[in-house]
């Protein structure tokens, strides 16, 4: 149902939410993808942390919105048609990366970079077999 401003009400709604992370408006998707392909989406959340995140799923939930999540998109193939949900993407401190103490291991967020992954764990001996043993 559209209000008097033409905004949808979960939108006017959703405004009022206050997260801390970027919201856009009727924004391509070709940015959010290897393929550089895709529709619009009529919103897209570029979500900086677990706070606002377990704030926006209940309203998804509450204002029964579609919606997908994503990290970088180099898994991704996205329609030329118009997403008329919500895309939730994964930045700020899901772009986290730390060596964790018990062996070669880390724990990696899911918006970190496939390059900036291997590049940090290399020199910390965290991926043997990726190390030229020349």
């Amino acid at each position: 149902m559209k209000n008097s401003g033409h905004e949808l009400e979960w939108e006017v709604a959703l405004k009022k939410l206050s997260l801390q992370s970027r919201l856009r408006w009727n924004e391509s998707l070709k940015r959010f993808n290897t393929w550089r392909i895709g529709g619009e989406a009529r919103c897209i959340i570029d979500i900086e942390n677990l706070k606002d995140l377990s704030r926006l799923l209940p309203f998804l939930k509450k204002h029964r919105l579609k919606w997908f999540l994503i990290g970088k998109g180099s898994n991704l193939l996205i329609p030329d048609s118009t997403w008329e949900g919500v895309i939730v993407h994964l930045s700020g401190e899901f772009k986290s990366w730390e060596p964790l103490q018990e062996g070669p291991m880390v724990r990696a967020g899911s918006g970190l970079t496939d390059v900036t992954f291997v590049q940090r764990c290399v020199p910390k001996g965290c991926c043997p077999h990726l190390v030229d043993s020349r």
